[in-house]
């Protein structure tokens, strides 16, 4: 739509947002996180490119909601919320196994059901399958944690 544009958005590395429209709203910046007290960031770390935040449609009143993209559209990186969702996982995953061949799969597939491609259903089966014999309670932490960070169609096979 002409003169549609995406605002900036300052979102802290654990991925809670600050502001979605950090640059036509400065006022609300906050230089760090209410939730966790870390600093925010409103570009990627790896690149510098803008988070992309809010999109403005002139006239037209959007709902507010705003889920921070896991990836820089510039570069491809996972932004750090991102990361650390998934070494979280990956962290609790490695308290409940001393199986290595299940501790490379299972990292493995949590960095595939992230991204939105073919592999991320097969991923997603897999990690279905390695978190069975680990204990309830912790299996469900690690799928509310994926949960945030996996795709749409991963999300399908996490959630029993």
């Amino acid at each position: 739509m002409r003169n549609s544009y995406y605002d900036v958005a300052q979102v802290c590395p654990n991925g809670h947002v600050a502001s979605s429209m950090a640059e036509t709203c400065p006022q609300h910046r906050k230089p760090f996180c209410d939730k966790c007290g870390e600093a925010t960031i409103t570009s990627c770390p790896k690149c510098d490119a803008r988070i992309r935040g809010y999109y403005h449609v002139p006239g037209v009143m959007l709902g507010h909601n705003y889920d921070p993209p896991g990836f820089c559209l510039s570069c491809g990186s996972p932004f750090p919320w991102t990361e650390r969702k998934q070494q979280a996982a990956i962290d609790l995953f490695i308290e409940e196994t001393q199986d290595q061949e299940a501790r490379r799969e299972f990292k493995e597939s949590v960095e595939q059901i992230a991204k939105d491609t073919p592999q991320a259903q097969v991923a997603s089966l897999r990690i279905t399958r390695l978190l069975e014999p680990i204990g309830k309670f912790t299996a469900q932490a690690i799928r509310d944690i994926l949960v945030d960070v996996a795709s749409e169609m991963a999300k399908k096979f996490l959630i029993p």
